[in-house]
Protein backbone atom coordinates (compact mmCIF):
# COMPACT_ATOMS: atom_id res chain seq x y z
CA UNK A 1 0.00 0.00 0.00
CA UNK A 2 2.81 2.42 0.79
CA UNK A 3 4.46 1.48 -2.07
CA UNK A 4 1.44 2.41 -4.37
CA UNK A 5 0.70 6.01 -2.54
CA UNK A 6 4.49 6.13 -2.99
CA UNK A 7 4.16 5.51 -6.94
CA UNK A 8 1.12 8.17 -7.40
CA UNK A 9 3.24 10.59 -4.98
CA UNK A 10 5.73 10.58 -7.87
CA UNK A 11 3.49 10.63 -10.59
CA UNK A 12 1.70 13.55 -9.50
CA UNK A 13 4.21 15.88 -8.37
CA UNK A 14 6.00 17.26 -11.34
CA UNK A 15 2.44 17.84 -12.96
CA UNK A 16 0.62 21.46 -13.28
CA UNK A 17 -2.52 21.84 -11.40
CA UNK A 18 -4.51 22.20 -14.59
CA UNK A 19 -3.18 18.84 -15.85
CA UNK A 20 -4.27 17.21 -12.34
CA UNK A 21 -7.51 19.18 -12.44
CA UNK A 22 -8.11 17.86 -16.19
CA UNK A 23 -7.63 14.18 -15.67
CA UNK A 24 -10.33 14.73 -13.16
CA UNK A 25 -12.39 16.31 -15.36
CA UNK A 26 -12.29 14.23 -18.02
CA UNK A 27 -12.89 10.75 -15.88
CA UNK A 28 -16.07 12.62 -14.16
CA UNK A 29 -17.72 14.57 -16.74
CA UNK A 30 -18.59 13.40 -19.99
CA UNK A 31 -18.80 15.72 -23.42
CA UNK A 32 -22.44 16.65 -24.01
CA UNK A 33 -22.63 17.00 -27.81
CA UNK A 34 -25.30 17.83 -30.09
CA UNK A 35 -25.50 16.18 -33.26
CA UNK A 36 -27.65 18.82 -35.61
CA UNK A 37 -26.62 19.97 -38.65
CA UNK A 38 -23.11 21.59 -39.23
CA UNK A 39 -22.28 25.25 -39.57
CA UNK A 40 -22.41 26.75 -42.65
CA UNK A 41 -19.10 25.92 -44.85
CA UNK A 42 -17.36 29.53 -44.96
CA UNK A 43 -16.84 30.87 -48.93
CA UNK A 44 -12.83 30.45 -49.76
CA UNK A 45 -10.71 33.34 -50.87
CA UNK A 46 -7.90 31.78 -52.45
CA UNK A 47 -7.04 27.96 -52.63
CA UNK A 48 -5.22 25.67 -50.67
CA UNK A 49 -1.35 25.94 -51.63
CA UNK A 50 -0.46 22.35 -51.80
CA UNK A 51 0.56 20.70 -48.41
CA UNK A 52 3.34 18.21 -47.50
CA UNK A 53 2.42 15.11 -48.79
CA UNK A 54 3.26 11.88 -46.18
CA UNK A 55 4.26 8.52 -48.02
CA UNK A 56 1.52 6.06 -48.72
CA UNK A 57 -0.81 4.79 -45.99
CA UNK A 58 -3.53 2.72 -47.85
CA UNK A 59 -2.97 0.00 -50.71
CA UNK A 60 -6.58 -1.54 -51.12
CA UNK A 61 -10.21 -0.26 -50.20
CA UNK A 62 -9.60 -1.90 -46.80
CA UNK A 63 -5.57 -2.40 -47.02
CA UNK A 64 -4.12 0.11 -44.26
CA UNK A 65 0.06 -0.20 -43.41
CA UNK A 66 1.51 1.60 -40.52
CA UNK A 67 5.04 1.65 -38.42
CA UNK A 68 5.20 -1.70 -41.06
CA UNK A 69 2.83 -3.65 -40.69
CA UNK A 70 0.32 -4.35 -43.05
CA UNK A 71 -3.40 -5.27 -42.05
CA UNK A 72 -6.81 -4.78 -43.14
CA UNK A 73 -10.01 -3.39 -41.79
CA UNK A 74 -13.02 -5.22 -42.67
CA UNK A 75 -15.16 -5.02 -39.58
CA UNK A 76 -16.52 -2.23 -37.35
CA UNK A 77 -14.25 -4.47 -34.27
CA UNK A 78 -11.04 -3.75 -36.65
CA UNK A 79 -11.01 0.20 -36.01
CA UNK A 80 -10.35 -1.02 -32.44
CA UNK A 81 -8.88 -4.65 -33.13
CA UNK A 82 -6.82 -5.84 -29.92
CA UNK A 83 -4.79 -7.46 -32.77
CA UNK A 84 -2.84 -3.67 -33.16
CA UNK A 85 -0.70 -1.53 -31.09
CA UNK A 86 -2.27 1.60 -29.88
CA UNK A 87 -0.31 3.35 -31.64
CA UNK A 88 -0.83 2.13 -35.19
CA UNK A 89 -4.68 2.39 -34.23
CA UNK A 90 -4.15 5.94 -33.67
CA UNK A 91 -2.83 6.23 -37.28
CA UNK A 92 -5.35 4.16 -38.68
CA UNK A 93 -7.95 7.03 -37.35
CA UNK A 94 -5.72 9.82 -38.82
CA UNK A 95 -6.59 9.70 -42.31
CA UNK A 96 -2.96 10.35 -43.51
CA UNK A 97 -3.81 9.01 -46.75
CA UNK A 98 -6.25 11.33 -47.45
CA UNK A 99 -3.40 13.88 -48.03
CA UNK A 100 -0.66 11.62 -49.15
CA UNK A 101 1.72 11.01 -52.78
CA UNK A 102 -0.79 9.58 -54.70
CA UNK A 103 -3.84 10.43 -53.13
CA UNK A 104 -5.39 11.32 -55.96
CA UNK A 105 -5.79 7.89 -57.36
CA UNK A 106 -6.94 6.55 -54.76
CA UNK A 107 -10.16 9.17 -54.08
CA UNK A 108 -13.03 6.58 -54.63
CA UNK A 109 -11.09 4.80 -51.58
CA UNK A 110 -11.54 7.81 -49.79
CA UNK A 111 -14.86 8.76 -50.19
CA UNK A 112 -15.59 4.74 -49.24
CA UNK A 113 -13.66 4.90 -46.14
CA UNK A 114 -14.95 8.25 -44.74
CA UNK A 115 -18.15 7.21 -44.99
CA UNK A 116 -17.77 3.84 -43.46
CA UNK A 117 -15.64 5.92 -40.55
CA UNK A 118 -18.82 7.54 -39.81
CA UNK A 119 -20.74 4.63 -40.16
CA UNK A 120 -18.86 2.20 -37.99
CA UNK A 121 -17.85 4.47 -35.21
CA UNK A 122 -20.60 5.93 -32.87
CA UNK A 123 -19.57 9.04 -31.03
CA UNK A 124 -17.37 8.79 -27.92
CA UNK A 125 -16.41 5.02 -29.10
CA UNK A 126 -13.26 3.63 -29.56
CA UNK A 127 -9.35 5.13 -30.37
CA UNK A 128 -10.99 7.40 -33.42
CA UNK A 129 -12.70 9.49 -30.82
CA UNK A 130 -9.47 10.33 -28.27
CA UNK A 131 -8.55 14.04 -28.59
CA UNK A 132 -5.39 13.24 -30.24
CA UNK A 133 -6.46 11.44 -33.44
CA UNK A 134 -9.38 13.48 -33.47
CA UNK A 135 -7.53 16.62 -33.50
CA UNK A 136 -5.54 14.91 -37.05
CA UNK A 137 -8.44 13.51 -38.62
CA UNK A 138 -10.44 16.90 -38.89
CA UNK A 139 -7.23 18.82 -39.98
CA UNK A 140 -6.83 15.82 -42.52
CA UNK A 141 -10.59 15.97 -43.34
CA UNK A 142 -10.78 19.90 -43.65
CA UNK A 143 -6.98 19.33 -46.01
CA UNK A 144 -8.96 17.06 -48.43
CA UNK A 145 -12.57 19.13 -48.57
CA UNK A 146 -10.21 22.55 -49.56
CA UNK A 147 -8.27 20.37 -52.32
CA UNK A 148 -10.96 18.62 -53.62
CA UNK A 149 -14.12 20.03 -52.51
CA UNK A 150 -15.95 17.01 -52.02
CA UNK A 151 -17.27 16.87 -48.63
CA UNK A 152 -21.13 15.63 -48.63
CA UNK A 153 -23.82 17.18 -46.08
CA UNK A 154 -23.57 14.32 -44.57
CA UNK A 155 -19.61 14.12 -44.21
CA UNK A 156 -19.74 18.09 -42.89
CA UNK A 157 -22.36 16.78 -40.33
CA UNK A 158 -20.10 14.56 -38.47
CA UNK A 159 -16.83 16.15 -39.01
CA UNK A 160 -18.81 19.58 -37.21
CA UNK A 161 -19.88 16.86 -34.45
CA UNK A 162 -16.07 15.56 -33.96
CA UNK A 163 -15.24 19.20 -33.34
CA UNK A 164 -17.86 19.70 -31.00
CA UNK A 165 -16.49 16.34 -29.24
CA UNK A 166 -12.74 17.78 -29.41
CA UNK A 167 -14.08 21.36 -27.74
CA UNK A 168 -14.76 19.14 -24.63
CA UNK A 169 -11.90 16.93 -24.51
CA UNK A 170 -8.55 19.48 -24.97
CA UNK A 171 -6.12 17.83 -23.70
CA UNK A 172 -5.18 20.11 -20.65
CA UNK A 173 -3.92 16.99 -18.68
CA UNK A 174 -1.04 16.40 -21.17
CA UNK A 175 -0.41 19.69 -22.68
CA UNK A 176 2.79 19.95 -25.22
CA UNK A 177 2.06 18.76 -28.74
CA UNK A 178 -0.97 16.64 -27.73
CA UNK A 179 -2.59 20.60 -26.90
CA UNK A 180 -1.25 22.00 -29.54
CA UNK A 181 -2.36 19.83 -32.18
CA UNK A 182 -6.03 20.16 -30.52
CA UNK A 183 -5.57 23.79 -31.14
CA UNK A 184 -4.48 23.36 -34.87
CA UNK A 185 -7.86 21.27 -35.24
CA UNK A 186 -9.85 24.07 -33.51
CA UNK A 187 -8.55 26.72 -35.57
CA UNK A 188 -8.57 24.46 -38.94
CA UNK A 189 -12.32 24.05 -38.23
CA UNK A 190 -13.29 27.60 -37.05
CA UNK A 191 -12.29 29.20 -40.14
CA UNK A 192 -13.63 26.65 -42.40
CA UNK A 193 -16.87 26.68 -41.15
CA UNK A 194 -19.12 30.16 -40.44
CA UNK A 195 -20.94 30.35 -37.71
CA UNK A 196 -21.19 32.00 -33.63
CA UNK A 197 -20.43 28.39 -32.99
CA UNK A 198 -17.00 27.97 -35.39
CA UNK A 199 -16.03 31.56 -34.45
CA UNK A 200 -16.04 30.25 -30.84
CA UNK A 201 -13.36 27.23 -31.84
CA UNK A 202 -11.06 29.64 -34.06
CA UNK A 203 -10.76 32.38 -30.69
CA UNK A 204 -10.12 29.11 -28.07
CA UNK A 205 -7.57 27.73 -30.67
CA UNK A 206 -5.85 31.12 -30.95
CA UNK A 207 -5.54 31.32 -26.98
CA UNK A 208 -3.93 27.85 -26.58
CA UNK A 209 -2.01 28.57 -30.11
CA UNK A 210 -0.45 31.33 -28.49
CA UNK A 211 0.51 30.42 -25.37
CA UNK A 212 1.97 26.84 -26.89
CA UNK A 213 4.14 28.92 -29.01
CA UNK A 214 5.93 31.38 -26.27
CA UNK A 215 6.33 28.03 -24.28
CA UNK A 216 7.30 25.08 -26.71
CA UNK A 217 9.61 27.05 -28.86
CA UNK A 218 12.46 27.94 -27.69
CA UNK A 219 15.08 31.49 -27.53
CA UNK A 220 17.33 29.55 -29.97
CA UNK A 221 13.97 28.35 -32.46
CA UNK A 222 14.02 24.86 -31.21
CA UNK A 223 11.19 22.69 -30.25
CA UNK A 224 11.26 22.07 -26.42
CA UNK A 225 11.26 18.61 -26.79
CA UNK A 226 14.76 18.84 -28.41
CA UNK A 227 13.75 16.01 -31.13
CA UNK A 228 14.26 17.03 -34.58
CA UNK A 229 11.04 14.61 -35.66
CA UNK A 230 8.74 16.54 -33.75
CA UNK A 231 10.49 19.92 -34.23
CA UNK A 232 9.78 18.63 -37.95
CA UNK A 233 6.08 17.88 -36.98
CA UNK A 234 5.29 21.08 -35.50
CA UNK A 235 7.51 23.29 -37.91
CA UNK A 236 4.82 21.76 -40.74
CA UNK A 237 2.02 22.01 -38.43
CA UNK A 238 2.46 26.20 -38.18
CA UNK A 239 3.29 26.19 -42.07
CA UNK A 240 -0.69 24.94 -42.61
CA UNK A 241 -1.70 26.90 -40.28
CA UNK A 242 -0.66 29.96 -42.30
CA UNK A 243 -1.97 27.58 -45.32
CA UNK A 244 -5.33 27.77 -44.10
CA UNK A 245 -5.34 31.92 -43.22
CA UNK A 246 -4.41 32.59 -46.11
CA UNK A 247 -6.96 30.31 -47.68
CA UNK A 248 -9.65 32.81 -45.69
CA UNK A 249 -7.84 36.38 -46.40
CA UNK A 250 -7.71 35.91 -42.36
CA UNK A 251 -4.54 37.81 -40.71
CA UNK A 252 -2.15 35.39 -39.74
CA UNK A 253 -1.08 35.54 -35.57
CA UNK A 254 1.74 38.22 -35.78
CA UNK A 255 3.41 35.26 -33.47
CA UNK A 256 3.17 32.51 -36.37
CA UNK A 257 5.71 33.67 -39.12
CA UNK A 258 8.73 35.09 -37.17
CA UNK A 259 8.23 31.17 -35.06
CA UNK A 260 8.65 29.67 -38.50
CA UNK A 261 11.89 31.37 -39.56
CA UNK A 262 13.52 30.15 -36.25
CA UNK A 263 12.66 26.84 -36.38
CA UNK A 264 13.85 26.59 -39.90
CA UNK A 265 17.03 27.82 -38.92
CA UNK A 266 17.24 25.40 -35.81
CA UNK A 267 15.95 22.72 -38.17
CA UNK A 268 19.17 23.12 -40.83
CA UNK A 269 21.63 23.03 -37.93
CA UNK A 270 20.30 19.35 -37.21
CA UNK A 271 19.88 17.89 -40.40
CA UNK A 272 23.03 16.08 -41.80
CA UNK A 273 24.53 17.47 -45.58
CA UNK A 274 22.10 14.78 -47.02
CA UNK A 275 19.12 17.12 -45.59
CA UNK A 276 18.23 14.43 -43.25
CA UNK A 277 17.69 14.92 -39.38
CA UNK A 278 20.07 13.79 -36.83
CA UNK A 279 18.64 10.72 -34.61
CA UNK A 280 18.55 12.50 -31.39
CA UNK A 281 15.67 12.07 -28.58
CA UNK A 282 13.02 9.49 -30.49
CA UNK A 283 13.89 10.99 -33.72
CA UNK A 284 13.46 8.47 -37.14
CA UNK A 285 13.18 8.43 -40.59
CA UNK A 286 9.91 8.61 -42.81
CA UNK A 287 7.67 9.76 -39.97
CA UNK A 288 8.36 13.72 -39.90
CA UNK A 289 8.74 16.02 -43.43
CA UNK A 290 11.91 16.46 -44.31
CA UNK A 291 13.89 19.84 -44.50
CA UNK A 292 13.58 20.00 -48.55
CA UNK A 293 10.02 19.08 -47.72
CA UNK A 294 9.55 22.43 -45.39
CA UNK A 295 11.48 24.37 -47.44
CA UNK A 296 9.64 23.86 -50.50
CA UNK A 297 6.44 24.57 -48.39
CA UNK A 298 8.00 27.73 -47.49
CA UNK A 299 7.99 29.04 -50.78
CA UNK A 300 4.82 27.64 -52.04
CA UNK A 301 3.47 29.74 -48.93
CA UNK A 302 5.67 32.93 -50.18
CA UNK A 303 6.95 32.64 -46.52
CA UNK A 304 10.26 34.88 -46.89
CA UNK A 305 13.09 32.91 -45.37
Amino acid sequence: MFYKWSLLFNSIRYLKIIQISNRIKRKFIKPNINSYFAPKVRDIANNLYPVVQCSQKMYGHDRFKFLNKGFNVRTIEDWNSPEQDKLWLYNLHYFDDLNAVGSMQRNSWHCSLVQRWINENPIGVGNGWESYPLSLRIVNWIKWSLLNDNLKKEWLDSLAVQVRFLSQKLEYHLLANHLFANAKALIFAGLYFQDSESDKWYQSGIKILNKELHEQILADGGNFELSPMYHAIFLEDLLDLINIHQVYQKKIPDIIVPKVLQMLKWLQAMCHPDGEIAFFNDSTLSVAPTLNNLLDYTKRLKVVY
